[in-house]
């Protein structure tokens, strides 16, 4: 049985940065191995012939894992401090990974982007809660469509909750002391919307 808890004071102290985050989502599948396999997704590399060197391209999501039959899920890991997810058109790896999954969406395949929001608070003593939400790489949502088509660049903290599913933090076991993040019930949700 999963005991919800708050966000862990560790996190709370602190900025949290997308390494931390990603270590925190491979601690949780380490605890859940009986339900999926995740592991991180391979890196590309291109030789540069002047160098004479592999240089290591980003374009793949964070994670991939396997559920069920056999059924693949992704999903890249972001953490936000400020208001949005921003720039998503400003490089060729952030558009390729973008494409690759909404791909993947099309394809059957549960594909999102898992995004903590820290703390932010605001001049006038008014505070965001910290939040992760899991934003769906589903293909017909025009939010994506304005995307690739430039209308827009980022994904505001608001649009993360109207589109995206909230991700709570939990212990696994009952005996584990800090809460991490359940971004497989996002997933499982994500695998009966691309069903239906």
């Amino acid at each position: 049985m999963r005991n919800s808890r708050p966000i862990s004071q560790k996190t709370k102290n602190h900025t949290m940065k997308g390494k931390e985050f990603e270590s925190l989502c491979k601690d949780r599948a380490k605890k859940e191995k009986d339900l999926y396999h995740m592991r991180p997704y391979g890196v590309k590399a291109v030789f540069e012939s002047l160098t004479h060197q592999w240089r290591p391209v980003y374009s793949n999501p964070d994670f991939e894992g396997i559920f069920g039959r056999g059924r693949q899920f992704v999903f890249d890991a972001k953490v936000i401090s400020g208001s949005k997810l921003d720039h998503m058109n400003d490089s060729a790896s952030k558009v390729n990974q973008r494409e690759f999954m909404l791909h993947r969406w099309a394809l059957g395949c549960p594909a999102f982007f898992l995004v903590h929001c820290v703390e932010r608070t605001f001049i006038k003593k008014e505070t965001q809660p910290e939040q992760t939400w899991a934003m769906p790489c589903d293909p017909d949502m025009d939010i994506w469509k304005s995307i690739a088509s430039e209308k827009k660049s980022s994904i505001s903290r608001d649009e993360l909750e109207e589109f995206g599913s909230k991700v709570t933090w939990d212990t696994v076991n009952p005996a584990d002391r800090n809460p991490l993040p359940d971004f497989f019930s996002a997933v499982l949700e994500f695998a009966k919307k691309i069903d239906k």
